[in-house]
């Protein structure tokens, strides 16, 4: 009888088996699918922490050019009261007030954009913040 009891138990057993296995493996993917989407995350940090770098490099060196157009320290400015300006990779005469309006137009605009990844970068931060908790969960439910 011992061995007619044990029988039943045995595929019962194998079935409990299999799906602690199964279970195993949905963990597994799932662990691997947060270690994947953290790490695009922190990449995104990265690249958006070295464009507000980058941005912030070229605002200055604008308002560097407006402080040079203001007090004209060089004397760049020709008898028509214009002066060169290097634009993208070309170099343009333009008047002293054009030229200034340009900056700071340009100026504005790359304050904006420094506003705008600033903002992302905290909702990207939240988020990296929120999957290293899943992270660590999903991964003390295997290990544990």
């Amino acid at each position: 009888m011992k061995k007619v009891s044990q029988q039943p138990q045995q595929p019962q057993q194998q079935k409990q088996q299999q799906q602690q296995q199964q279970q195993n493996k949905g963990d597994d993917n799932r662990l691997e699918e947060i270690y994947l989407r953290k790490e695009e995350i922190k990449e995104d940090i990265i690249i958006d922490k070295r464009k507000i770098i980058d941005l912030d490099q070229r605002n200055n060196l604008n308002f560097e050019a407006l402080d040079n157009i203001t007090t004209n320290k060089n004397g760049t400015s020709n008898k028509n009261g214009k002066l060169w300006i290097y634009t993208g990779d070309i170099f343009i005469q333009m008047k002293e007030a054009s030229a200034k309006e340009l900056i700071i137009q340009e100026n504005d605009t790359i304050e904006n954009e420094i506003m705008k990844l600033r903002l992302g970068l905290d909702d990207k931060e939240k988020q990296l913040k929120q999957l290293e908790k899943d992270y660590e969960l999903e991964r003390s439910k295997i290990f544990s």
